[in-house]
């Protein structure tokens, strides 16, 4: 599945988990997506069981932002007046994007039928995991930033950058993005705001 590309875990030895280390537990959520053609798409996901977690041994921080109202709402009033393309979108296997940072070990154990009498040891922020929304913002915002966006001082969740108005052109090209955790609206000049 879509975790076991991402390098999610490893499959170790239950002898390997270190002493005085909780090993997680784990389910499948299961699911239907309706495809556009009329089709079912059958899904599965392994969630780790976030509420077993112990504070300093399986994570640190786990404030996330979210997106303020109003800054959409600016967002949406900028791009209605200045006739900006509006597009919306959704991060598949968002949270799967993120590193888990070394000092916060987690070990887990497989859901039903799967890797039976092994363990996993967790590298990626699964879902589930108290830690995980603030690790992908995180990651997002630093994706974003290394790109010449910045963050806006009221919201950590509105990115913009501004290009070409430091050159002779007539008008810069902008770009605003606005992130709900794995959903967002992105508001720009034209349909090429990566350039």
């Amino acid at each position: 599945g879509q975790q076991d590309k991402h390098g999610t875990w490893t499959v170790h030895d239950p002898r390997e988990v270190p002493a005085d280390t909780k090993v997680l537990s784990s389910r499948w959520v299961l699911g239907e997506k309706l495809r556009a053609n009329g089709d079912v798409r059958h899904k599965a996901r392994v969630v780790a069981r976030g509420n077993e977690q112990i504070e300093g041994q399986h994570f640190g921080a786990t404030f996330s932002p979210v997106a303020n109202v109003s800054s959409f709402r600016y967002v949406l009033s900028l791009a209605a007046r200045n006739s900006y393309k509006i597009r919306t979108f959704d991060v598949k296997t968002a949270f799967l994007h993120a590193e888990l940072p070394p000092d916060e070990r987690v070990w887990m154990a497989p859901p039903e039928g799967y890797h039976k009498g092994k363990v996993l040891f967790v590298r990626k922020a699964l879902y589930g995991l108290r830690q995980s929304p603030m690790l992908w913002h995180k990651t997002f915002q630093e994706a974003l930033q290394s790109r010449g966006y910045k963050c806006a001082t009221h919201d950590p969740c509105l990115f913009y950058r501004v290009s070409g108005a430091d050159k002779r052109v007539r008008e810069p090209r902008v770009c605003l993005i606005n992130l709900h955790v794995d959903d967002g609206a992105l508001a720009a000049t034209d349909d090429k705001p990566g350039r």
